[in-house]
């Protein structure tokens, strides 16, 4: 089987030499990381775990339709769920179609450490197992925790498109909430496809440890977890 995992970061994110060099600890080696830079060389601390044969570098500015995207949003406030410009960047990244050769593609935040060797079964517990894609639903919120995605391909592939399109459409900057969780509810729904929830039963806005995730994988979500895990809430 075929992994690819994706994420993105901006520049100056503290957290990015951690969750590259936990990523070559523990993931196996039919996983390749698609890092999608905003705009920024790897800096010094993230270079020296940058593994050529592992990990694929794609430059997000070099998407079209994300600088479209930009380029007709308004700026960001303080409400996070109109922040449309902030969440789009792992949209375009996720949804790119240089990340869809493979078997499994999942979406990682980058404020996530790997802590324990990820194998088949782990993948089993937490992937699609059958139902095309597995998420994190949130039954105490508005939206669903978008930190983790899997998508089985090429089965997702018009899912991941209708994702896009929201985007490309300019469709997303009309609805009531603008970040890639609105999104990604959208485009599930319209398309039918309920998917694998994994964190089904669970309480709570951070329902990610109440589920087999926490077995290989911290969420620093947050800004009080990012600045006890980086020194900085950045």
């Amino acid at each position: 089987m075929k992994i690819n995992v994706v994420t993105t970061w901006q520049p100056g994110f503290p957290g990015g030499a951690r969750f590259l060099s936990s990523f070559l600890a523990h993931w196996p080696r039919n996983a390749t990381l698609h890092l999608f830079l905003e705009g920024e060389p790897l800096n010094a601390d993230t270079a020296q775990g940058y593994d050529p044969t592992r990990i694929v570098l794609h430059n997000l500015d070099a998407d079209a339709e994300r600088a479209a995207f930009l380029e007709a949003a308004p700026q960001d406030g303080r409400d996070y769920r109109q922040n449309a410009r902030k969440f789009c960047h792992k949209v375009f990244s996720y949804t790119a179609q240089g990340v869809r050769d493979c078997d499994l593609l999942i979406w990682l935040d980058a404020d996530t450490e790997t802590t324990a060797p990820i194998d088949a079964d782990w993948l089993e517990a937490v992937g699609p197992a059958g139902q095309g894609y597995s998420y994190l639903g949130r039954r105490d919120y508005e939206h669903t925790e978008c930190g983790w995605l899997a998508f089985a391909m090429p089965e997702c592939a018009a899912l991941l498109d209708g994702i896009r399109r929201l985007y490309t459409t300019r469709r997303l900057l009309l609805l009531r909430g603008k970040t890639d969780c609105h999104a990604f509810d959208i485009a599930r729904r319209a398309a039918g496809a309920e998917g694998r929830n994994l964190s089904a039963g669970a309480k709570g806005l951070h329902v990610w440890p109440q589920t087999r995730l926490a077995e290989c994988l911290d969420h620093h979500k947050g800004p009080e977890r990012k600045a006890a895990a980086y020194g900085s809430a950045a």
